[in-house]
């Protein structure tokens, strides 16, 4: 009989390494952007709270002894504000349809448009492209709620996909027009982790240019809280205590991110910002567990780590910082770390430890969303060479041999340790039911474009804002106001990426302006229902990108001048007439360039044979210049 066995200590061929390009996320603590997530970290914010009373009752249900019919053991969790509010407009869902619509599917529809927009990266160039999806969901209120005995009545046409855990990942396909794999992920809490596995396989593989991945969690129902307190899971006094010798089990917490990942090499030819890159990854199971069902093996967590960094490329020495899964339960820790200081401890000078922490100790455990957290935290230690403190780190756990295993817990925030290479770093995350998951990161280092002198005074450019509503545009004016009066970059800068790395949406507004002062002073008018030069409003029609079409004139109004200003200012205008200049020259026996550049008082252009062909290159210059 044949024998299988795994091949982790096989070293695999390192692959390109992937771009994180885009990241969005929602999580407790009025934690709504990237910005926020950061300062909850480096502040030390605890982000638990009493349970909301629009969620339940703990007058009615909450109760520490675990033995009590219908009671949960923890009153605390970490909630997301505003989490039944959604803009159904912008994504041209029907009330109808959008009220059965899952907040879980909700929320991901939103952070993958804003992971979007912080990648750059327009819908229009999404549509129709083989972009793959994959996102972690585990937990299913919304479907019970409808499903309800008392809402039988209430069940509509809209209602099946509306809260299947299906529609999480095939929804953003649908909306967002993408081609790609997309398939909704369930290994319990290593979800959304096993998800950005996928995804950067199906890179890697050739299937997709580009995925999507993420995960969420929404806490609507009591339910699935009593289940895992009968079950023994739940701190009872609603905290995570990581690593710590008091560590009783986890406080739920719900939350979304999104990271949209891309090759390496693309994301830099196409001059995107990237956090940092994915070098390899690895998904294994436990298998038969002695200790039951939901408990965590240590020899496949080691195998796991070591396929994941064999993958990669990466001594695991060179490990700087790993997020740990890190939910604080005294059965779980110790065998995370173990793992850790058997693969990335053993061998290390005693001089360079390897830190380990885990967000849940700020604001819970996120559940299927908890690895794209810890990911998403992973990749901003990175970029910003910090590492937050750990929460509620004040007894190291007896069972993990910190010092042996050359491991340390951060209890204020530290200096990413630096070796003069890019930092490595690793996400770890297991689900109760065996699969893990690891995915080893590297801190990207840019290559520093060289300075260009910024000519605001001498020329004018166009910023193009758009949205799907007139209150939307103004919301977004006035956040540009608000960013052109801090931000260190070029009009130019702005305007062009204004122009090329945002979504076209339907109600459009584009002012011209020379300096940032200008265009602050005409984006107040607009807010102000003012008009001004160079600035004009309109509500767009068609919904799909239009076909473009050039109207040449033949002959016209000219003047002298025509073209002048662009030949100085315009590398591109000026290349294409000095292209046409050296055709024409051929067929004439004068110089294009030479009438073009002529001052008033020596102008031809009032010869019939001049502006003919002065005219065309006009326009083709204009045209390459717009194409640039």
């Amino acid at each position: 009989m044949k024998e299988y066995r795994k091949v982790a200590d096989d070293a695999a061929r390192p692959q390109e390494p992937i771009a994180i390009v885009g990241m969005a996320c929602r999580f407790p603590g009025g934690v709504n952007n990237l910005h926020d997530y950061w300062n909850l970290l480096t502040k030390g914010q605890n982000a638990i709270t009493n349970v909301p009373e629009t969620r339940w009752s703990n007058r009615r249900f909450y109760d520490p002894e675990t033995s009590k019919a219908g009671k949960i053991k923890s009153p605390k969790g970490g909630f997301v504000d505003r989490f039944d509010q959604f803009d159904a407009g912008f994504f041209d869902l029907f009330p109808a349809v959008a009220s059965r619509i899952d907040p879980q599917q909700r929320f991901l529809l939103e952070a993958t448009y804003e992971a979007m927009e912080d990648a750059g990266i327009p819908l229009e160039r999404l549509s129709g492209s083989d972009a793959a999806v994959y996102m972690g969901v585990f937990m299913n209120d919304y479907w019970d709620m409808q499903a309800a005995s008392l809402q039988r009545n209430q069940i509509s046409a809209h209602t099946a996909m509306g809260a299947s855990r299906t529609a999480a990942a095939n929804r953003i396909s649908y909306l967002y027009n993408l081609k790609g794999p997309s398939l909704t992920v369930d290994t319990a809490c290593s979800s959304s982790l096993v998800g950005v596995h996928l995804a950067c396989q199906s890179i890697w593989s050739g299937e997709s240019s580009l995925a999507i991945a993420g995960g969420v969690n929404i806490m609507v129902r009591p339910e699935t809280s009593m289940m895992l307190s009968k079950g023994n899971f739940l701190s009872p006094d609603g905290h995570c205590k990581s690593f710590d010798s008091r560590a009783n089990g986890y406080v739920r917490s719900e939350g979304c991110g999104v990271v949209l990942l891309k090759p390496l090499a693309q994301a830099e030819a196409e001059g995107d910002y990237i956090y940092a890159t994915i070098k390899g990854s690895a998904v294994n199971q436990d298998g038969h567990t002695e200790a039951g069902f939901t408990v965590p093996s240590l020899s496949s967590q080691i195998e796991m780590l070591k396929t994941a960094y064999a993958s990669a490329g990466v001594d695991p020495k060179q490990v700087s910082y790993v997020e740990a899964h890190g939910t604080g339960t005294p059965v779980g820790d110790p065998i995370e770390t173990n793992a850790f200081g058997e693969v990335l401890g053993k061998g290390r000078a005693a001089d360079q430890k390897c830190w380990i922490g885990s967000v849940k100790s700020n604001m819970g455990h996120t559940e299927a969303a908890a690895g794209v957290a810890g990911l998403i935290k992973l990749a901003l230690v990175l970029k910003h060479r910090q590492i937050p403190q750990n929460l509620h780190f004040e007894n190291p756990n007896p069972k993990i041999p910190f010092e042996d295993y050359r491991l340390r817990v951060p209890t204020k925030l530290e200096p990413l340790p630096h070796s003069g290479e890019p930092a490595i770093g690793g996400v770890n995350s297991f689900g109760a039911g065996g699969t893990n998951a690891h995915v080893v990161l590297q801190e990207y280092v840019p290559v520093e474009a060289p300075h260009q002198q910024s000519s605001e005074d001498d020329l004018v450019h166009l910023l193009v804002v758009s949205a799907k509503s007139e209150a939307a545009l103004k919301a977004n004016a006035e956040r540009y106001i608000s960013f052109l009066s801090s931000t260190e970059a070029s009009v130019e800068a702005i305007c062009h990426a204004a122009a090329t790395r945002r979504s076209v949406l339907t109600h459009r507004l584009a002012v011209a302006a020379r300096s940032k002062a200008e265009l602050q002073e005409k984006l107040e008018a607009f807010m102000n229902n003012e008009t001004r030069p160079g600035m004009t409003y309109q509500k767009g029609k068609n919904r799909r990108s239009p076909k473009v079409g050039f109207i040449f004139s033949g002959q016209g109004p000219q003047w002298f001048a025509m073209g002048q200003q662009l030949l100085q200012s315009s590398p591109v205008f000026r290349y294409t007439i000095l292209t046409i200049d050296r055709l024409f020259s051929k067929l004439a026996d004068w110089s294009l360039l030479e009438e073009m550049s002529r001052d008033e008082k020596s102008s031809r252009i009032s010869d019939t044979r001049i502006p003919q062909p002065a005219i065309m290159a006009v326009q083709i210059g204009l045209t390459e210049l717009w194409k640039s």
